[in-house]
């Protein structure tokens, strides 16, 4: 019924036909829905809509064929292969969905126009109707079915940021459209692509899918509009130009998609390479970066800008011994056992690190130095009753903890904690020197 109603006025052209795209999509979501009895379903209604709408006959049986091979093609090419279901947002399945949608317009461009000629409702040439067949599901498809894909049950909508300078892409894209639509149909063919690409870059994936469905639909309108100033609508030639341009409009509004997954691609990537430089691989504590990085962050909010801090310096005591007596994997599982101890002892917005070796850092915020010192002591005696289970058997792990503690200053965060490691670390030592299991300040 929306294809029905989506007719220019005084042009016998819809601007889109949704239904097959719509149905495909929804049978290729819902796999109970791919069963005969729902294709069959499918077709009546396609034909009751026909029978309504237009008052086809018998031709409503052998033109719905088309509709129902469109469907059928690209929802077997869609679960063919398997990888597309669980990889949708990668370019190597964006290039599958382009192909299937491709191929399934052409099974149905070629079924529809036999069936047309066999209905006789068409004079042209036979090579033209699949042209128009073709041009007309392919560009729907194309436009639709991203979107409709993004669509899903554990789809989270995440919102552009709410900022001025978020919406210049769209604005240069709006701009870009009105200047195409002065120029001419190439102009508007061509002038949005930067703008869509720009979008690309900046936007979440189903936004951009949602742009380029917009996109889509003005530029054939504002083409048609402007062919229809050259050619008679009953002209082989305003079909043809048409054909061009729903064609062309699929191809280049693919770009911007391809150009936005891939883009979404670099980011998550961008993410994991963060994440694995930010925390240590075996405590899952903060590496060197991550906590300088984390400090960094701090340091621009005012709370923690003139907060006291506190530091303290955590060094497992005789961890060579450990490692040559157990070896380096239950080694391994005593730094985690020591590193799990920390940060269930350190309280929030305390930031614990492992920085290098057996060797931890902690930071605190506002604690007096009598205070920061009994939760260091209570932060020892704790790792040294709670021994490490090696093939089940317990053995006993010690640490020395050399704290410092200056109060809120002025100075830079980071440049603040970093004097305090100086002052943090010689307490250290002198832990280690007088017997070790000791925590100093």
């Amino acid at each position: 019924m929306l294809g029905s109603h989506a007719r220019m006025s005084g042009i016998d052209l819809s601007v889109l036909w949704p239904v097959n795209i719509l149905v495909a999509a929804l049978f290729y979501r819902c796999r109970s829905l791919n069963t005969p009895w729902y294709y069959c379903v499918a077709y009546s209604a396609m034909i009751a809509q026909d029978s309504l709408i237009y008052g086809w006959g018998v031709s409503a049986l052998t033109i719905n064929s088309a509709n129902l091979v469109f469907i059928f093609v690209l929802v077997k090419l869609l679960r063919w292969p398997e990888r597309y279901r669980q990889q949708e947002a990668d370019i190597t399945s964006s290039l599958h969905l382009f192909a299937s949608c491709m191929i399934a317009a052409l099974c149905c461009a070629l079924v529809g126009a036999f069936a047309q000629h066999m209905a006789g409702q068409t004079r042209q040439p036979f090579q033209q109707d699949v042209l128009n067949w073709f041009s007309d599901q392919f560009y729907t498809a194309v436009l639709f079915l991203p979107l409709l894909l993004t669509l899903r049950s554990d789809f989270t909508l995440r919102m552009p940021n709410a900022d001025w300078r978020s919406s210049i892409p769209l604005l240069f894209l709006v701009l870009s459209l009105g200047l195409g639509m002065l120029v001419g149909p190439i102009a508007i063919l061509a002038y949005p692509l930067p703008a869509l690409t720009w979008c690309a870059i900046v936007y979440p994936l189903w936004a951009i899918r949602l742009i380029t469905l917009c996109t889509g639909i003005v530029e054939l309108i504002a083409t048609a509009l402007h062919v229809q100033g050259i050619y008679d609508h009953q002209d082989e030639l305003f079909m043809q130009a048409i054909t061009i341009a729903r064609i062309s409009i699929a191809a280049i509004i693919f770009s911007p998609l391809l150009m936005a997954m891939n883009a979404k691609t670099i980011r998550q990537l961008n993410q994991r390479l963060l994440m694995q430089a930010s925390n240590d691989f075996l405590t899952h504590l903060l590496s060197r970066y991550g906590f300088n990085d984390a400090l960094n962050r701090y340091g621009k909010i005012p709370r923690y800008r003139q907060a006291a801090i506190n530091i303290m310096l955590v060094d497992i005591d005789h961890f060579k011994t450990i490692n040559d007596s157990y070896g380096h994997d239950n080694g391994d599982q005593v730094l985690k056992h020591v590193a799990n101890l920390i940060q269930q002892s350190i309280p929030e917005p305390g930031l614990v690190s492992r920085i290098g070796g057996e060797e931890f850092a902690a930071v605190c915020f506002d604690f007096s130095e009598q205070d920061f010192f009994a939760l260091a002591e209570h932060l020892r005696m704790r790792i040294r009753d709670t021994p490490c289970i090696i093939h089940g058997s317990p053995v006993s792990v010690a640490v020395s903890i050399g704290i410092a503690y200056a109060p809120a200053s002025a100075m830079d965060l980071t440049q603040h904690v970093h004097q305090l490691f100086s002052a943090a670390d010689k307490n250290l030592y002198i832990a280690k020197r007088e017997g070790r299991n000791r925590t100093v300040q």
